[in-house]
C-alpha cells in the first residue's frame, strides 16, 4: 500500500496509486459487512474480520477501487461530533484495524451521507431495481426483515 495521502473531499484518506485512477470504486461498509458487529461498544472496539472478508475484498481489488465506509467514528454515544478527534486521529482507528487484519483498501471515508461509488457492500442494504415490477414489494419484505432483526437494538443508530 503507498503512502497515506489527505484527500480533498469529505474526511476522504487516499492509498491507492496513479496506475489504479481510472478503475470505479465500490463502496464497502465496515461494521457486519467486513467486520463482526454485535451493537456499538466504543470508538476504538471493532470486531474481528468475518470470515472471508479479507479474501473478498483482495480478489474485488482487482476489478474496483475499494473504498472502506463508516460511521462508527464520526458521533460518540450521545450523539455530539467526535470533536476532540482530529480528522487524522479518526481515520487512524479504522487505518489501524484494516493494517492488523491485512485486509487492503484504497481509500476510507467517515463522512456522513453516502460516499460516491458505483456499488455499495452493507450488511443492511435493501436493493431496489426499475425495471422490475414486484422490486418494491420486495424492497418491503427486506426493509420488514430488517426492522425485525433489529429490534429492541437499536434506536436510529447509524452504526
Amino acid at each position: 500500500m503507498k503512502s497515506l495521502e489527505v484527500m480533498d473531499r469529505c474526511s476522504g484518506f487516499c492509498n491507492y496509486s496513479s496506475d489504479r485512477n481510472n478503475m470505479k470504486t465500490i463502496a464497502i461498509d465496515l461494521d457486519g459487512t467486513l467486520a463482526e458487529y454485535s451493537g456499538y461498544k466504543g470508538i476504538d472496539i471493532i470486531g474481528d474480520p468475518i470470515p472471508g472478508a479479507r479474501e473478498f475484498v483482495k480478489k474485488l481489488s482487482e476489478k474496483a477501487l475499494i473504498l472502506i465506509f463508516t460511521c462508527r467514528v464520526t458521533y460518540k454515544e450521545d450523539g455530539r461530533f467526535t470533536g476532540q478527534l482530529s480528522v487524522l486521529q479518526r481515520h487512524s482507528i479504522i487505518i489501524e484495524w484494516m493494517k492488523k487484519h491485512d485486509i487492503y483498501y484504497d481509500e476510507i471515508y467517515i463522512g456522513q451521507g453516502k460516499p460516491y461509488a458505483c456499488a455499495y457492500v452493507d450488511d443492511r442494504a435493501v436493493k431496489v431495481e426499475a425495471e422490475d415490477k414486484d422490486t418494491f414489494e420486495k424492497a418491503y419484505e427486506e426493509c420488514t426483515k430488517l426492522l425485525e432483526k433489529y429490534k429492541g437494538n437499536y434506536s436510529n443508530e447509524t452504526l
